[in-house]
């Protein structure tokens, strides 16, 4: 029998893989699994019951065309590097933590959300023919958040085949003892941009006033009235950059 030196077991995201990056604002972040074998989901996500409503089992396909995913799918989605991870959640549960490299799309707010991946306002709708590919997510199987925002788009009409839905969500992702991601504040500063990107023209426009010899004064105004604070501004404006 071999000794025990007390070393923690190996865990694999899958055979022969025990950690990846993918793509973040700032830079690559690593994805890798809890070794420990005595971890344990926090009270937070071990629950299996939450009332109802809001909490109801969600369909697998919320609307006809969208693709269901599981981890290693979408692991491989955020790999590849052409689609937009995006929680669903509130603001404030974002910024706690969430999946590695996503970025935040409320479902709240619907038309942020289609500025956000590229579809165009039109006289009588929206013009999504040039909309990126996202895999959205919320808490789990139970949360009603992404599948309502996933509903309202495709109404508005987004292409259902370029959606990606992982149900398990956050606690899933946990439970499977998976990398977590606290985003900073020039991280969400990035964030802001990447929502409002289709208004910024128009919104440094009107903040930058007759400071013509300063680009960024309007967009420095319009991220100063999110985050507060003048240093993540001034580090969000060089990560920001080739978005503005």
């Amino acid at each position: 029998m071999p000794e025990d030196d007390g070393s923690l077991p190996e865990v694999c995201i899958t055979s022969g893989m025990t950690q990846c990056s993918v793509p973040g604002p700032a830079g690559p972040l690593e994805i890798c699994r809890i070794s420990d074998p005595e971890h344990r989901l926090s009270s937070e996500w071990s629950r299996t019951s939450r009332p109802a409503p809001p909490a109801v089992l969600q369909p697998l396909i919320p609307v006809p065309g969208v693709v269901p995913l599981g981890e290693l799918e979408l692991i491989d989605a955020m790999q590849a590097g052409d689609v937009v991870v995006a929680d669903g959640r509130k603001p404030e549960q974002y910024a706690k933590y969430t999946i590695p490299g996503a970025i935040n799309l409320p479902f709240t707010d619907v038309e942020g959300a289609l500025e956000a991946l590229g579809c165009k306002r039109t006289g009588d709708g929206w013009d999504c023919s040039n909309a990126r590919k996202v895999a959205m997510f919320c808490n789990g199987v139970w949360c009603g958040q992404s599948p309502t925002a996933i509903r309202k788009m495709t109404e508005a009409g987004f292409p259902p085949d370029r959606i990606l839905y992982y149900r398990n969500g956050m606690q899933g992702w946990l439970l499977q003892g998976l990398s977590v991601w606290t985003p900073g504040a020039a991280d969400q500063a990035f964030q802001i941009v990447v929502t409002f990107r289709g208004l910024l023209p128009r919104l440094v426009a009107e903040h930058r006033g007759g400071h013509q010899a300063d680009g960024n004064l309007g967009l420095r105004v319009v991220l100063g009235q999110h985050l507060g604070h003048a240093q993540p501004v001034e580090a969000a404006l060089c990560a920001i950059g080739r978005l503005v």
